[in-house]
């Protein structure tokens, strides 16, 4: 499969039914794992909750990070496989 191909498939596979398709999922993820690293980094905020373990850990996790290009593109592409394996069922 040509990775046009599955561009097109995730742009026509629903994430969250007539909500999100796989593909803007995949925007979604890596946008806020930007955001995360912006938070470690303290260039930045994230709203909601916060784990004391993320806090606790900051320093740690940051100096583990070593390819933040990579990490994000793997968060957006995290669910390629998804619309050849999707079951649709009655629901």
């Amino acid at each position: 499969m040509k990775i046009k191909d599955v561009v097109k498939a995730m742009k026509s596979t629903d994430q969250i039914k007539d909500r999100q398709t796989v593909w803007e999922h995949g925007i979604c993820v890596k946008f806020h794992v930007q955001e995360i690293f912006n938070f470690l980094e303290d260039k930045g905020s994230i709203e909601g909750y916060i784990p004391s373990w993320l806090l606790d850990y900051k320093q740690d996790i940051l100096s583990l990070i070593w390819d933040k290009k990579l990490i994000k593109r793997a968060a957006f592409w995290h669910d390629l496989g998804k619309p050849s394996v999707r079951l649709l069922d009655g629901d």
